[in-house]
């Protein structure tokens, strides 16, 4: 788990290097949003069984 820390962490500061300062602003106050939206509420957790779905392939079959 810390070195998925550390390599957050890598990848972070070099997007605040790459990505315009207006633009980081506008993604975390999506994710702040998203957040404060209760989404987070609904999401699977640790242990949690993933339930049945079907995908379409290039054809739109599933």
């Amino acid at each position: 788990m810390d070195s998925l820390k550390k390599e957050i962490d890598a990848y972070n500061a070099a997007k605040a290097e790459k990505v315009p300062a207006e633009i980081l602003a506008t993604m975390t106050q999506c994710t702040e949003d998203l957040k404060n939206s209760g989404i987070e509420a609904g999401a699977l957790k640790k242990g949690d069984r993933m339930p049945d779905f079907e995908l379409p392939n290039q054809h739109g079959k599933s």
